[in-house]
């Protein structure tokens, strides 16, 4: 267990490197990850899930790392993740989808670019691995049996209906008595939240820095410089 946590640690370092382009920014990151409560415990509930967190970010950073590589390097790549990519079918189908989600985002992401500097290349490439993460657990499932709807289905069920009661401020039988909040003030705060993970995906604050000029003033004053252009 300990070798699988240190291996997830080490993955989610690179990835984050090859996001961010900083070690300590990324260092950052794991520091702030393995601060949760649940580290230590939530993924070694049960062995197949630890391995297969560990396996998922993997994936993922050998394909952000893989991004420059051309010819018989690329295909190497392409070979490991799709050996990535069946291990995990195999191991955990809830890990296998979340593999599917964030490299078939990413797929799309691509095709809707409009900046030609992407090669071909590599465009077939993050295509090709995007259609791969999802064939594979719907195959596997089709061969074992799909069990999801059974157990998954009313978790999932009661957690949307959970998260519309909040949302639209509705009562439920474990309220403390707090009174809910305005629907307004709900939606605002579900808007804000969506706005800053957007832009830390996108790299929108990252941008504001590099914008301003090299002499700007220090503090919060350089995005009056940016944003006065």
């Amino acid at each position: 267990m300990a070798v699988l946590k240190g291996t997830f640690i080490g993955a989610l370092f690179l990835f984050f490197e090859s996001i961010t382009g900083s070690p300590r920014i990324s260092a950052i990151a794991c520091l702030a990850y393995m601060g949760c409560s649940t580290f230590v415990l939530f993924e070694s509930m049960f062995s197949y899930e630890s391995l297969g967190i560990v396996l998922c970010v993997l994936i993922f950073a050998v394909e952000a790392a893989s991004k420059d590589l051309v010819g018989r390097e690329r295909l190497k790549v392409l070979g490991l993740i799709a050996l990535l990519l069946m291990s995990l079918s195999v191991t955990h189908h809830l890990s296998a989808f979340y593999a599917a989600i964030y490299l078939g985002a990413v797929a799309c992401l691509e095709a809707l670019r409009r900046d030609a500097s992407m090669r071909s290349e590599a465009r077939i490439a993050v295509g090709f691995t995007g259609m791969l993460a999802i064939a594979l657990p719907l195959l596997w499932m089709e061969a074992r049996g799909n069990h999801l709807a059974g157990y998954l289905g009313p978790v999932v069920e009661t957690g949307f209906k959970t998260l519309l009661g909040k949302i639209t401020g509705a009562l439920n039988s474990d309220q403390l008595g707090a009174p809910p909040q305005p629907l307004a003030m709900r939606l605002t705060t579900l808007l804000a939240i969506l706005l800053l993970a957007l832009g830390l995906a996108t790299g929108f604050f990252r941008s504001l820095a590099t914008a301003a000029r090299s002499d700007a003033r220090a503090g919060w004053l350089p995005i009056q410089d940016v944003l006065g252009r």
